[in-house]
């Protein structure tokens, strides 16, 4: 039992690192469309859309020098995309080797899931008793 032990050790490191890196969605958004008419800088934004989920937009704003936007031109509001960096799907397979392991290790010990107390409600009294003997 001991090398699945050790396995089941570095499986839960393992999932601690996906859960730290674990980012969730993210927006991918052209700088550019940030407000610097509002006093608006790149911290105050990421303060603004993380804390109040409110992504303040001007489509007029000057000052950027952007050929093709002189003159008040609006920027085009379809350059904000969201990205997937959630590591769920590895996680979950973490916890599905970690309970493998777990299910291995009741088995080679012989302990079985009566024992344990994990009794479903459809098994027969003379059963369980069999398997907790």
């Amino acid at each position: 039992m001991k090398p699945l032990q050790y396995m089941y050790i570095v499986l839960w490191y393992r999932l601690e690192l996906a859960m730290a890196r674990d980012k969730g969605k993210v927006v991918n958004m052209d700088i550019t469309q940030i407000p610097k008419s509002m006093n608006i800088d790149v911290s105050k934004w990421m303060h603004y859309l993380s804390a109040l989920g409110v992504n303040f937009i001007n489509p007029y704003e000057e000052g950027w020098d952007i050929p093709g936007r002189e003159g008040g031109k609006p920027a085009q509001f379809n350059q904000i995309t969201a990205l997937d960096l959630t590591m769920a799907n590895t996680i979950n397979q973490y916890i599905m080797l970690m309970d493998k392991i777990e299910s291995m290790l009741s088995e080679i010990s012989g302990v079985s899931k009566q024992r344990e107390g994990s009794i479903s409600s459809n098994e027969l009294v003379g059963n369980v008793e069999r398997s907790v003997v």
